[in-house]
C-alpha cells in the first residue's frame, strides 16, 4: 500500500489595522486574496472592540470558505506604528490614540489559537513589494505607506531592516517645515501633517472655514477622495491642496533615495488612486532634489499591488517568519 502523503497547510489570515478602517484577510501563500471583511476602526470604542472584531471577522472568512484551522499557517498583522514587532506590542501610534502598548499579538493568539506574526504598516508593506511587487524578490525596496499616516518600510538585500527601536524608515515624521502645522504625533511640521490624507482633509476644511470661493463647500465630505474628485473637476483650491501634499511627499522621497539609496520607491494609496493628480508633481520634487547619479536607475512609482498592498502587507508579515 502506498504511503499517505500528508497535506500542508497552504492558507494564511491576515489582520490590517488602519487609522481609518480595518480589514480581516484570507489569502494563500503565493499572493491570493480569497476573501476580506472590512469595517471602519472604531477609535472611540477603544483597542479591544477593534481586535475582538478582526478576530471574529477572521473566523467568518474561515468557516465561509470551509477552511480548517489545520490547514491555516498563522496570522499575519499589519498595523500603524511605532511598535514593538518581537514582542508583538503596539506602541501608541499617531494614527491610532489609546492604542497604547497593546499587546496584539498575545491578544490574537489567544482568541485564533494560531502562530501570530506582527509589523507595522510600512514594514509590511515593504515585505508585501519585496516579495509579490516591483521588488520581485531580489531588489532593494522603499515601500510608502500614503494614507492616513506617512511612513516607509525598507528592504535591503531582501531582508526588513526595522532599526534599533524599530522605527526605521519613519520619514512623515521628519521636520518638513520649521514650527508648521502640528502632527498627529506632536511634533510640529512633519511631512505627515502635510502629506498624509488626513492632513488633506484638515486643510481642505481650512480653506471653506476661511471662506474661499470652492466647490469643496457644497460637497457632503473635505476628505481626500472629495479633494480628488474636485480637483478632476477644475476646483482651483482643491488642486493648490493636492500639490501642498504631493510636495511634501516628494521631499519624503527625496530623503529616502538619498538615504536608503535603493532600486524601487513605491508610493502607497493615494498614489495609486490618484496618480494623475499627484505623481507628477511628486516626480517634479524628486527631479530637483535628488542627485542625478541616484536618480539614475531608480523606479518611483505607485504600489504595482494597488489596493491588494495591505492585504498582501498583512499575509507577508506572516510568511516572513515561516
Amino acid at each position: 500500500m502506498g504511503m499517505m502523503v500528508e497535506r500542508m497547510p497552504e492558507f494564511v489570515l491576515g489582520l490590517d489595522i488602519g487609522g481609518t478602517k480595518s480589514a480581516a484577510v484570507l489569502g494563500t501563500g503565493d499572493g491570493e486574496i480569497i476573501d476580506r471583511i472590512e469595517a471602519p476602526t472604531e477609535i472611540a470604542d477603544g483597542y479591544a472592540a477593534t481586535i475582538n472584531r478582526l478576530c471574529r471577522d477572521a473566523g467568518e472568512l474561515l468557516n465561509r470558505n470551509a477552511v480548517p484551522k489545520s490547514r491555516v499557517l498563522g496570522v499575519g498583522i499589519s498595523a500603524g506604528g511605532p511598535m514593538d514587532a518581537e514582542a508583538g506590542v503596539i506602541c501608541s501610534p499617531p494614527n491610532l490614540p489609546g492604542w497604547d502598548n497593546v499587546p496584539v499579538m498575545k491578544m490574537v493568539a489567544e482568541q485564533l489559537g494560531m502562530m501570530v506574526a506582527v509589523e507595522n504598516d510600512a514594514d509590511a508593506a515593504a515585505l508585501a513589494e519585496y516579495r509579490f511587487g516591483a521588488g520581485e524578490r531580489r531588489y532593494d525596496v522603499v515601500a510608502f505607506t500614503w494614507g492616513t499616516g506617512v511612513g516607509a518600510g525598507i528592504v535591503i538585500g531582501g531582508r526588513l531592516h526595522r532599526g534599533v527601536k524599530g522605527a526605521a524608515g519613519e520619514i512623515g515624521h521628519i521636520t518638513y517645515i520649521a514650527n508648521g502645522v502640528q502632527c498627529a504625533c506632536g511634533k510640529l511640521g512633519c511631512i505627515e501633517a502635510y502629506a498624509s490624507g488626513s492632513s488633506i482633509e484638515r486643510a481642505a476644511r481650512a480653506r471653506v472655514l476661511s471662506g474661499e470661493k470652492t466647490m469643496l463647500a457644497d460637497m457632503p465630505s473635505a476628505d481626500a477622495k472629495a479633494v480628488c474628485e474636485a480637483a478632476r473637476a477644475g476646483d482651483k483650491v482643491a488642486s493648490d491642496i493636492l500639490t501642498c501634499a504631493a510636495e511634501a511627499m516628494g521631499r519624503a522621497v527625496a530623503i529616502a533615495a538619498h538615504t536608503i539609496n535603493p532600486d524601487i520607491i513605491t508610493l502607497g494609496t493615494l498614489a495609486f488612486s490618484a496618480a494623475d493628480l499627484l505623481m507628477p508633481v511628486v516626480m517634479e520634487v524628486v527631479e530637483k532634489e535628488v542627485w542625478s547619479r541616484i536618480r539614475d536607475g531608480l523606479r518611483v512609482m505607485p504600489s504595482p499591488l494597488g489596493s491588494r498592498v495591505q492585504d498582501l502587507a498583512a499575509i507577508s508579515v506572516l510568511l516572513e517568519r515561516l
